[in-house]
């Protein structure tokens, strides 16, 4: 096939294998050492780009008819001119919360997806190896990444971080990956044992999640996981009440063995009390200063609908806050960083402006991604997941973050296309 390739057909064909090669590298590596992931994710844009350039003619009609490239480039320029507008208000004063970095990763991850997306439809490379190389690369990462987690819970009384710095980022990639591969057996596979993988693969990755100690991540990822299984028993036609039934007493058996954990138990007594505290007019807890982030940025999107620097909306709620007599909020120690909340985060900084652009995101990547259905999509169910995780955090401005959830969704993608169906980017 190579020798009867010429000029810039040969170009294009040795173009996209590296770029695959690269992308299929990120995943493994970037679990067990953020700066390798990162460095092998730059690697590929940089390869990208040089096949979107060197192909630039042939760009127009796939640069519209990407489902996966848009809603990238999408916040790539809400960042962007967000920060542009923050740092020139400021007089060119460089401690605003500025982000040219996750604007810059966005992009980059969006010429990656646009170039592998146009690649398959050029038909560069057989579907079929396509798709069995993005499914190694996957189940990989999770092996590699579950193995590592076990580690480090065995040899540290810390949380587990793998190879990111944040334990939060760590349950919410981990979790978009697992789902994102327990979806695809789901979806493809017809063994009889399909339904013994994804107990395996649930209870492993419950326990990872549960030695990130993330609450959200805790309660969610078990939903989500719950909700494919459910799916899937639609599925095949077997959801039946002994299956209802031997679900939830899989359930009840997971939260039995976790209110014997002490660090679960530690977890979710301190989540009651906190919100008790709350109640009483006590935000100085982890969700009593959300609880209150959260508050304080829906009064300041209602003042500056059209969006304002991080300078002017924390002096807004710090005299919100001074003059309703709660100079001791715990919130004052967290609005520097953001407010734990994706979409009160960008509309409190972005305006009206932010919150279509994240409608945008997450409708495109969850409704209109090319796969049929939702529940047993996954590039749905991994977006999906971060939509629930970005309820309290934000999730989107991860740098770390960005990289391995671009590269799962464009990986589940790539392991759903067949030899009737290269068009992927239609």
């Amino acid at each position: 096939m190579v020798s009867g390739l010429v000029g810039r057909d040969k170009v294009n064909y040795y173009l996209f294998i590296i770029v695959l090669v690269l992308l299929l590298c990120i995943l493994p590596g970037g679990f067990i050492h953020e700066k390798t992931g990162r460095v092998i994710f730059y690697y590929c844009s940089y390869f990208s780009v040089v096949g979107v350039a060197v192909n630039y003619r042939e760009f127009r009609s796939v640069c519209h008819a990407s489902r996966y490239a848009l809603p990238l480039f999408a916040l790539a320029a809400l960042y962007a001119i967000w920060s542009l507008f923050a740092y020139y208000s400021l007089n060119y004063q460089a401690a605003e919360w500025l982000l040219f970095t996750p604007a810059k990763r966005w992009f980059l991850a969006g010429v990656i997806a646009l170039y592998v997306c146009w690649g398959c439809q050029k038909g560069i490379l057989r579907s079929i190896t396509i798709k069995r190389w993005a499914m190694i690369s996957l189940a990989t990462a999770f092996v590699l990444s579950s193995a590592y987690a076990v580690w480090q819970g065995f040899t540290s009384q810390d949380r587990i971080i793998l190879g990111i710095n944040r334990a939060t980022m760590t349950a919410y990639a981990y979790s978009a990956l697992s789902l994102a591969l327990m979806t695809l057996i789901a979806r493809h596979s017809t063994s009889s044992k399909k339904y013994l993988a994804l107990l395996l693969m649930g209870l492993l990755s419950v326990a990872v999640i549960f030695l990130t100690e993330t609450r959200s991540a805790m309660a969610l990822h078990i939903f989500l996981a719950v909700l494919l299984v459910l799916a899937s028993l639609w599925q095949d036609k077997k959801l039946t009440p002994m299956s209802l039934g031997a679900l939830l007493l899989l359930l009840m058996v997971v939260a039995g063995v976790g209110s014997r954990w002490s660090m679960v138990k530690m977890r979710v007594d301190s989540t009651f009390d906190e919100v008790h505290l709350y109640q009483q007019g006590n935000d100085r807890t982890s969700l009593g200063s959300r609880f209150t982030m959260w508050k304080m940025g829906m009064m300041t999107f209602r003042e500056a609908p059209f969006g304002e620097t991080e300078n002017t909306r924390n002096a807004r709620i710090r005299a919100y806050l001074d003059s309703h007599n709660q100079q001791n909020s715990w919130a004052l120690n967290y609005i520097d960083v953001h407010l734990h909340n994706e979409f009160i985060q960008n509309a409190s900084l972005s305006g009206i402006f932010g919150i279509l652009t994240l409608l945008f995101f997450f409708g495109r990547l969850i409704f209109r991604n090319g796969i049929s259905g939702v529940l047993l999509n996954p590039v749905s169910v991994v977006t999906l997941s971060a939509l629930l995780y970005g309820m309290t955090d934000v999730v989107l401005t991860s740098v770390e973050y960005i990289v391995l959830l671009t590269s799962v969704i464009l990986l589940s993608r790539l392991s759903c296309i067949s030899g009737t169906d290269e068009k992927i980017a239609s």
